[in-house]
């Protein structure tokens, strides 16, 4: 799970996060590569759950809802 959550924080920090399979699977079968930025918002909720919190305390922390932190 290490290597899943460098991946992570490397993606929301803007870098390719090509460290565990997940995330270069999710690559592999992206129809665009180039996809959009995250937004900050969506960027400190992504971070938040990568630092193991629940999606209620990540919802909590970052002012939005726990469906919203689920699915951004």
């Amino acid at each position: 799970m290490s290597a899943f959550r460098e991946a992570v924080t490397g993606w929301a920090a803007g870098g390719p996060g090509d460290v565990a399979q997940e995330p270069a699977f999710a690559r592999a079968h992206d129809e665009d590569p180039a996809r959009p930025k995250l937004s900050p918002k969506e960027r400190q909720v992504l971070l938040e759950c990568a630092s193991g919190l629940t999606l209620q305390a990540t919802a909590r922390r970052t002012g939005v809802g726990a469906h919203t932190a689920r699915y951004s």
